[in-house]
């Protein structure tokens, strides 16, 4: 546990220094010959205590440095951000490891324990950090390494508002194929607005720009808050809308109740539904600009509900019934590549209200590089329908932000 013995190590030292290694020094006894001879022996063992407590030190320093099986990559200690879910990256020397677990020994929430596999000796782990410093220790069956972070709340009177939008009815169940699906959109949103703020701090800093990203409205208890909005029409004239008609009605309504000066709205619509006599997705589209994100929920089913189902949501190679349900997983046809898609496209809507154009770089979230929205949370990626090949990717290979789109979010305001 490196950083634990570093740390007992240097209070080793400093406490020996105040005390002049009081476990270690001799006592002086009546015997003594002379005042000289008692100060030479005292003088004799301090410095051979001294020097055998800096040994000590180096001994135990490089010992946990050559033999420390895990190592961060992206991450200092003591370091500090202003979002609550760090992205931890690393790697681990013992391949017989497949499973690594965080817990948070500062936070009292459910979450504080969250585990992940390891792949080809790399991992990837989201950690919910509370405010303050947080404790964090990061284990295998081998060995273990505490991590420390700070997170203060970013103060920003600019931020980014989430909302579901039911039609008139005000009914929120959303269309999904699964048995007793618990239609948690809540939770669904909560954690598609965290992934898009720590991806977009992530990616900012891996251009050594630092953790940027904007900020999100959080309630008294630290969870992001969802506005629940009842449209003003029914879902049958809201599925014979237009795309642009759709985002015009639902802009002029958004706009009245939620308004953009100080903030962006984005949208998930509840109603979208997939007709399986037409065979196309009805009341659905992928539009941002002005103050408003606006995306279908035709695929809501594929959304974790949490940051604990994250990794599970994009291993989920359940196959999408294309017949009756939406599949707009980029021909993938699975329901990781569907939440990889569309969770991915709302982080694009959402870089269009901030002001940035599409991107001609295959792996911009401006582009189609939203398709791989997945990979920033993960180390491998599952195979598509009807393959058994997985793909182990580098940092590369994952959805970023191009230069072009870096300058113009660091000059923005929803960033400063």
């Amino acid at each position: 546990m490196k950083t634990l013995s570093i740390f007992s190590c240097l209070l080793f030292l400093n406490q020996s220094k105040k005390t002049g290694f009081i476990p270690l020094r001799p006592t002086t006894t009546v015997e003594s010959t002379t005042a000289e001879l008692q100060k030479t022996k005292v003088a004799a063992h301090f410095g051979f205590n001294f020097i055998l407590g800096i040994l000590t030190f180096l001994f135990v320093f490089l010992t946990n440095s050559a033999f420390a099986e895990i190592h961060i990559s992206n991450y200092k200690d003591c370091d500090g951000q202003d979002y609550p879910i760090a992205l931890i990256r690393g790697t681990v020397d013992n391949s017989d490891d497949q499973e690594i677990l965080l817990e948070n020994l500062s936070s009292k929430r459910s979450n504080r324990i969250v585990k992940t596999k390891i792949v080809e000796k790399k991992f990837k782990i989201l950690a919910e950090l509370v405010p303050g410093m947080n404790y964090l220790m990061i284990s295998t069956p081998n060995e273990q390494l505490q991590l420390s972070l700070f997170y203060e709340k970013k103060q920003n009177r600019n931020r980014v508002r989430m909302i579901y939008l039911t039609d008139s009815t005000g009914q929120t169940s959303f269309q999904t194929p699964i048995e007793n699906d618990p239609q948690n959109y809540i939770g669904k949103l909560q954690t598609l607005a965290l992934l898009m703020q720590t991806l977009t701090a992530e990616r900012l800093n891996d251009t050594n720009n630092g953790r940027k990203t904007f900020a999100l409205e959080f309630d008294e208890n630290d969870q992001v808050i969802i506005h629940c909005l009842k449209g003003r029409k029914t879902a049958a004239e809201f599925e014979a809308m237009s795309d642009n008609e759709l985002f015009n009605e639902i802009y002029d309504q958004t706009e009245r109740v939620f308004p953009t000066e100080n903030a962006r709205n984005v949208v998930i619509m509840g109603f979208t539904r997939f007709d399986e006599v037409e065979k196309k997705a009805k009341a659905h589209t992928a539009l941002g600009g002005g103050g408003l994100a606006l995306f279908g929920g035709g695929n809501l089913f594929t959304w974790p509900d949490s940051l604990d189902q994250v990794q599970d949501a994009f291993s989920n190679t359940t196959p999408i019934d294309g017949e009756k349900f939406l599949d707009d997983s980029a021909f993938r046809g699975t329901y990781w590549g569907a939440a990889a898609t569309t969770m991915g496209a709302v982080h694009h809507e959402l870089g269009h209200t901030f002001g940035l154009p599409h991107s001609e770089h295959p792996e911009d979230i401006m582009s189609r590089g939203f398709d791989h929205f997945n990979r920033v949370f993960t180390v491998i990626e599952p195979p598509p329908v009807n393959s058994d090949q997985s793909f182990i990717f580098n940092l590369e290979n994952e959805s970023f932000f191009a230069p072009e789109s870096v300058e113009i979010l660091l000059k923005s305001k929803w960033f400063n």
